[in-house]
């Protein structure tokens, strides 16, 4: 029995020590062992968060660094007092870790997945009044707007995928001279769809000074750029609820225009027959395009419209729609031949 309660608690002291308490009782816990208070906001269906909880958080390295500077607690955001630390702290994605001063103000969160390495690097940025995402936050609130401050803002927001990021991607934008504007060190912004998208201000200047950027940033990257982002824009066009209006979809097509992109053409085919919901235009678009458009994305889009045409197509269409499979998989696997020859 001693030999098994000893085994039990050296596994136990391996990863971080969680503590079966309130966030009340962690907080005054804290309060009087001078550390900061660590939660585990997490969920039961959450995958992340089991992989967290049995990949990370349990070494041996990452309890040797939490356990002498937090109080931790793992708090179900469905549960008990979960969903008053959820609407209180405004957490939004799991898994998210909060890290909490005694008196309960949230200085740092650490969201998603992260390797042991990764993890204990974000955690300790909560000691760091340059990168703990609620100091910064402050002072953002604040009116602080030095560049170098934006951006080390920018940084936090990106890595917790706060949705403000986009609104201070643009403020650094806006506030970037003409010559700044077509430096590859704000090259960046630009890049990434997360603070950039069709119609934003950002990319509104970047098509009307395409060739600049060319010769500055390159035209292959520039195009990359561009055939993403409005693949990523039309994929999200096709979910509306109606079809579209004229006026929506003479202006998606004057954007494709001036991008001049040709295999964005066959996508945009597909997502104006997805609009519409007729099972027919549905499947006459995907048979004329599929072969022109990514293996990845005519597999999603085949799926997504498979009930679809189950529930309503006709027999011909159907049969059709089963063919659309057997050519994707005949492309894929023309594709992973070359590869391995490759």
């Amino acid at each position: 029995l001693l030999m098994n309660l000893f085994v039990g608690l050296s596994v136990f002291a391996q990863g971080v020590n969680f503590q079966e308490l309130s966030l009340a009782k962690a907080l005054e816990k804290a309060k009087g062992e001078n550390k900061y208070v660590f939660v585990d906001c997490y969920t039961s269906w959450c995958g992340p968060c089991k992989m967290m909880a049995s990949q990370v958080l349990s070494q041996k390295k990452v309890g040797d660094y939490m356990n002498d500077k937090f109080v931790s607690v793992k708090i179900d955001m469905e549960k008990g007092e979960g969903p008053e630390v959820k609407k209180k702290y405004g957490v939004k994605a799991y898994p998210t870790f909060l890290i909490i001063q005694p008196d309960g103000n949230l200085i740092h969160q650490v969201v998603g997945y992260n390797e042991p390495d990764k993890f204990i690097k974000r955690v300790d940025e909560s000691f760091d009044s340059s990168k703990a995402t609620e100091v910064l936050r402050a002072r953002y609130d604040g009116g602080e707007r030095e560049r170098q401050f934006m951006l080390n803002y920018l940084d936090v927001l990106l890595a917790i995928g706060d949705r403000s990021m986009g609104k201070v991607a643009q403020e650094i934008f806006a506030g970037l001279n003409e010559e700044e504007k077509f430096s590859p060190d704000y090259w960046f912004l630009y890049e990434d769809m997360k603070l950039n998208t069709v119609g934003a201000d950002m990319y509104n200047f970047l098509l009307a000074n395409r060739e600049r950027f060319n010769t500055v940033i390159g035209k292959e990257r520039v195009d990359n750029f561009l055939q993403r982002c409005n693949m990523e824009y039309l994929n999200w066009t096709s979910f509306g609820e109606a079809d579209m209006t004229d006026e929506q979809r003479a202006a998606i097509q004057k954007n494709l225009d001036e991008v001049n992109i040709p295999e964005l053409y066959p996508f945009w085919e597909v997502v104006q027959a997805c609009r519409s919901r007729d099972v027919g235009r549905i499947v006459k678009a995907c048979k004329k395009n599929f072969p022109k458009m990514d293996l990845d994305r005519c597999g999603s889009y085949y799926s997504m419209f498979k009930g679809m045409i189950e529930e309503k197509g006709t027999s011909a269409q159907k049969k059709a729609w089963d063919k659309l499979l057997i050519d994707i998989m005949k492309r894929k696997q023309i594709e992973n031949q070359r590869e391995m020859r490759e």
